[in-house]
């Protein structure tokens, strides 16, 4: 096995956690190709579990670091012609045909978006694909190869969502959680001029932008004014419309810059003092922020004139090792972050749309300063910059251990994986190996039972004879129990918008050529039977819709070049007189052809580089052949925008809670007679935060 093994390409996406681990067992496997993608940098956080870096790594790239390290590491049992390849970027921007030169890929992510991607692309190519996320002590780790009919990472139940209510983010908020959420989406009004209609703060952005009364301020100006816009001018309205006549006092800050304090208007008033607790002795901000009246922060007026000069000339913020405790802060500490890492963002992120992303530094600072004034507003305890990352970016804790059985797990089961691959690949199969690929009874497969067969004969019941499972690890070890819990593969849900839906491929001579016009009149109209009012998706966002035409007369004239993010790309369709279906693009200069087209009207689990390579008949006749009636029918997509939800509650505000796998005991979602799996965790690294396109 491990002979076979050695011969395997492999793209390990994420090197944090789970992906350090993975890559030292696949080294030491005897693995002599390896890709690894990882957009992320190195943090001090990272050290005490991430064991291919050290101290002197600190803000480097993950993907480069590890590259490098395993070499150094394992010198005595890394293969001489060992070639690791990084790429430091979203694994959104690899090229399909990249992605599909490899023989199977493994997942170490930590954040939702990019696993949904990583699992569609490995669906279109063929490819297996092996997932593991890690909560604290506990974790799991399973295959998935739709290609051989077993569920696809969209099958399965995905983590929880918590709403909160708009109006607790905007009048009320009583948690720490309340006040990041509205920080994120502060920075997002402000940053990312895509449409924004479910943005609960639009309103506020917009104001902001309208801020100088005509006159264009300089990037200090601008933040010094959002500062005293958000945090006095609001809540002083606020306090006004909440509770009429109440006022309050505050002294100014002294030269020290130590916390003002604030004077009670009267003896019948709350007690709102604001105290910076220590870890584990905060009471919650349900206790403290009853009944209190909220504060404007009226010493901010003052402070920030005093400071404007620092601000202009680079004011630097505290040194990332004193981020992390918050006791003695004083109020002017997260002011002084609030109004940096806005000035930064503006140079930043300036004539760019941004979402925020944790491992975004200036944006990071810019949340975690806006969300802690707001706490001062409203009486609730203050958090710690690390504190704010993990509920910004919904991470949870991770251990070393949970990540080293896990990964081991994954490097295990694409072991056991692997000869199938390989035998299918070399088309050395025996007579043995004939057997194993036997057809299996119709009705079986039309019970969505034990196996399905696909198209190049591997199905279900071979990949479990083969020995790969669904395994997890417990959090406790009970007498006459074991840490390690396993079961059989499931089946692929046949209602999966994913892993089932139409997949069909285009090739054309030169994107240039090719106007958006062109494109739907010339090819998605006559061979795919849509109407003019289609909308196009990419994996960076949709490209072109009816509103966007209107607002932009000339988007209809772009060329596909233009708008298409790699010369191989999936194309997301959604069209009300055929549904939703995806096409894999192609852009093939020496083609002799200038459009090919492969219309595909039913599921058809294609091989992995099948749809890299010209079809064989004319775009004509494959049309005829096809059949131009049933041409694009597929299942309307419910989440297009890949954030787990429906978006059908335009007054809730949607935030992913990071789910950790759950009891055993719970009922199985296919059989209320057998165990339930424990869904995916977002654990950093591992697989886990808005769980980017950020990967690892």
């Amino acid at each position: 096995m491990a002979t076979c093994y050695a011969d395997a390409k492999v793209l390990l996406v994420g090197a944090g956690g789970i992906g350090c681990e993975v890559l030292k067992n696949i080294v030491l496997s005897g693995v002599r190709d390896i890709s690894i993608v990882d957009m992320d940098s190195i943090d001090v956080t990272n050290l005490n579990r991430q064991f291919l870096f050290c101290k002197e790594d600190v803000g480097k790239s993950k993907a480069k670091v590890a590259a490098q390290a395993i070499r150094y590491y394992l010198r005595p049992g890394t293969p001489k012609d060992l070639k690791v390849r990084s790429f430091v970027q979203k694994v959104q921007d690899l090229q399909l045909a990249f992605i599909s030169e490899h023989d199977f890929v493994i997942n170490a992510l930590d954040n939702l978006e990019a696993r949904r991607y990583v699992n569609g692309v490995c669906v279109k190519l063929g490819l297996p694909l092996f997932e593991a996320g890690s909560t604290g002590d506990r974790g799991q780790s399973y295959a998935l190869w739709s290609r051989a009919g077993t569920e696809c990472f969209d099958c399965r139940e995905q983590p929880k969502v918590t709403v909160f209510p708009v109006c607790t983010i905007r009048l009320s908020p009583e948690k720490p959680e309340h006040c990041i959420a509205w920080a994120r989406f502060l920075f997002e009004s402000l940053f990312e001029s895509e449409e924004q209609d479910d943005n609960a703060l639009k309103d506020v952005g917009e104001r902001l932008a309208r801020a100088g009364d005509g006159t264009e301020l300089s990037d200090v100006e601008f933040a010094v004014a959002a500062a005293q816009f958000l945090f006095c001018e609001q809540i002083e309205d606020l306090v006004e419309m909440k509770h009429p006549g109440t006022k309050t006092q505050v002294e100014t800050t002294n030269s020290t810059g130590s916390s003002p304090k604030e004077v009670s208007p009267s003896r019948d008033a709350p007690d709102t003092t604001i105290h910076n607790h220590s870890a584990g002795e905060a009471p919650t901000g349900e206790a403290l922020s009853s009944n209190l009246v909220p504060k404007p922060l009226v010493w901010l007026k003052s402070y920030l004139d005093k400071k404007k000069k620092e601000y202009e000339t680079g004011l630097t913020l505290v040194d990332s090792s004193s981020l992390e405790a918050r006791e003695n802060k004083p109020e002017s500490y997260y002011a002084d972050m609030f109004i940096q890492g806005l000035i930064n963002c503006r140079r930043e992120f300036r004539n760019l749309s941004v979402k925020f992303d944790k491992d975004l530094e200036n944006a990071m600072a810019f949340v975690c300063g806006a969300s802690n004034l707001r706490m001062l507003n409203f009486h609730i305890p203050l958090e710690s910059y690390y504190s704010c990352k993990t509920i910004a970016g919904n991470i949870q804790p991770a251990i070393a251990s949970t990540n080293a059985i896990v990964a081991g797990i994954q490097v295990v089961n694409s072991m056991r994986l692997y000869p199938l691959l390989s035998k299918k690949k070399a088309g050395s199969l025996t007579v043995e190996d004939s057997a194993l690929y036997a057809s299996v009874d119709a009705a079986a497969t039309a019970k969505n039972d034990a196996a399905h067969v696909c198209a190049d004969d591997i199905s279900l019941d071979d990949v479990r004879k083969a020995g790969v499972k669904f395994v997890w690890s417990r959090a406790q070890v009970l007498r006459n129990s074991y840490l390690l819990l396993s079961e059989q593969l499931d089946p692929a849900k046949r209602d999966c918008l994913v892993c089932q839906s139409v997949t069909s491929s285009v090739m054309l001579q030169s994107y240039c050529e090719w106007s958006v016009s062109r494109f739907i009149s010339e090819v998605l109209i006559p061979h795919f039977n849509t109407g003019d009012d289609v909308t196009l998706q990419t994996s960076a966002g949709v490209i072109y819709d009816l509103d966007m035409a209107e607002d932009d007369p000339k988007l209809v004239t772009k060329s596909l070049e233009q708008l298409l993010p790699a010369d191989n790309a999936i194309l997301n369709v959604s069209d009300i007189k055929t549904g939703c279906f995806d096409i894999m693009m192609r852009e093939d200069r020496n083609s002799p052809d200038p459009l090919q087209v492969h219309v595909v009207a039913s599921t058809n689990f294609k091989s992995t580089r099948e749809w890299l390579e010209p079809p064989t008949l004319p775009a004509k006749q494959s049309q005829d052949a096809n059949g131009d009636k049933d041409a694009g029918t597929a299942t309307p997509d419910d989440d297009d925008d890949g954030d787990g939800d429906n978006d059908d509650n335009s007054s809730d505000v949607i935030m992913l809670d990071a789910a950790s796998p759950s009891d055993p005991s719970d009922a199985h979602p296919h059989d209320s007679t057998r165990q339930k799996r424990p869904r995916d965790s977002d654990a950093e690294g591992e697989p886990g935060a808005k769980r980017g396109p950020s990967v690892g």
